[in-house]
């Protein structure tokens, strides 16, 4: 699911598989990852600044 997806993430402290396969990374859940990155995802952001990232128009 994670090469399939446009938008993949890995959380910090992940499977290093997990890490791998994601286009891109997320802060921990201690760190409120989760809500950090669908606070950040919108148009014409790049979330994290992850270079792998899609830039969405």
């Amino acid at each position: 699911m994670l090469d399939a997806a446009e938008w993949s993430f890995a959380m910090e402290g992940a499977h290093p598989e997990v890490i791998r396969r994601a286009r891109c990374r997320a802060p921990s859940n201690d760190a409120d990852g989760v809500l950090r990155t669908i606070t950040e995802a919108r148009p014409g952001h790049v979330i994290l600044h992850c270079p792998a990232c899609p830039t969405r128009e």
